[in-house]
Protein backbone atom coordinates (compact mmCIF):
# COMPACT_ATOMS: atom_id res chain seq x y z
CA UNK A 1 0.00 0.00 0.00
CA UNK A 2 1.23 3.64 -1.22
CA UNK A 3 2.50 6.10 1.41
CA UNK A 4 -0.17 8.75 1.47
CA UNK A 5 1.84 12.61 0.53
CA UNK A 6 0.89 16.00 0.41
CA UNK A 7 2.76 18.64 2.64
CA UNK A 8 0.17 18.10 5.60
CA UNK A 9 1.16 14.43 5.77
CA UNK A 10 4.60 14.94 5.23
CA UNK A 11 4.83 17.50 8.17
CA UNK A 12 2.81 15.36 10.68
CA UNK A 13 5.07 11.94 9.13
CA UNK A 14 8.16 13.90 10.64
CA UNK A 15 7.04 14.61 13.77
CA UNK A 16 5.57 10.70 14.20
CA UNK A 17 8.57 9.27 13.11
CA UNK A 18 10.53 11.91 16.08
CA UNK A 19 8.61 10.68 18.65
CA UNK A 20 8.92 7.39 17.56
CA UNK A 21 12.63 7.74 17.59
CA UNK A 22 12.25 9.72 20.70
CA UNK A 23 10.69 6.84 22.60
CA UNK A 24 13.43 4.28 21.10
CA UNK A 25 15.99 6.25 22.55
CA UNK A 26 14.57 6.18 26.23
CA UNK A 27 13.70 2.73 26.01
CA UNK A 28 17.51 2.02 25.03
CA UNK A 29 19.24 3.67 27.54
CA UNK A 30 21.02 6.46 25.41
CA UNK A 31 19.54 9.04 27.14
CA UNK A 32 22.11 11.02 28.98
CA UNK A 33 21.27 12.75 32.38
CA UNK A 34 22.63 15.84 33.93
CA UNK A 35 22.67 16.68 37.62
CA UNK A 36 19.56 17.75 39.33
CA UNK A 37 20.02 21.02 39.13
CA UNK A 38 20.72 21.68 36.16
CA UNK A 39 16.58 21.89 33.67
CA UNK A 40 17.96 20.21 30.48
CA UNK A 41 17.84 17.06 29.43
CA UNK A 42 19.70 16.41 26.11
CA UNK A 43 19.15 13.18 23.68
CA UNK A 44 21.98 12.83 21.41
CA UNK A 45 20.86 10.72 17.95
CA UNK A 46 23.78 8.70 17.72
CA UNK A 47 22.64 5.79 15.39
CA UNK A 48 21.78 5.80 11.87
CA UNK A 49 19.09 7.55 12.08
CA UNK A 50 18.57 10.83 9.72
CA UNK A 51 18.16 13.43 12.30
CA UNK A 52 19.76 16.78 11.74
CA UNK A 53 19.00 17.98 15.04
CA UNK A 54 19.06 17.62 18.76
CA UNK A 55 15.99 16.88 20.85
CA UNK A 56 15.59 18.82 23.92
CA UNK A 57 13.69 18.03 26.47
CA UNK A 58 13.06 20.38 30.14
CA UNK A 59 12.06 19.01 33.10
CA UNK A 60 8.73 20.87 34.01
CA UNK A 61 8.15 18.89 37.64
CA UNK A 62 10.74 18.34 39.94
CA UNK A 63 8.81 16.86 42.87
CA UNK A 64 7.73 14.10 39.60
CA UNK A 65 10.50 13.14 37.58
CA UNK A 66 8.11 11.32 35.02
CA UNK A 67 6.51 14.53 34.09
CA UNK A 68 8.94 15.90 31.17
CA UNK A 69 8.03 18.34 28.16
CA UNK A 70 8.91 17.15 24.99
CA UNK A 71 10.30 20.28 22.99
CA UNK A 72 10.45 18.84 19.17
CA UNK A 73 11.16 20.60 15.77
CA UNK A 74 10.02 19.00 12.63
CA UNK A 75 12.20 20.43 9.67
Amino acid sequence: MPRPSGLFFEQNYRRFRALNMLRHVLRHKNLILLSEKQTELYVNMTHSWNMTSLLTYKKTDYSNAKRISVNTSAR
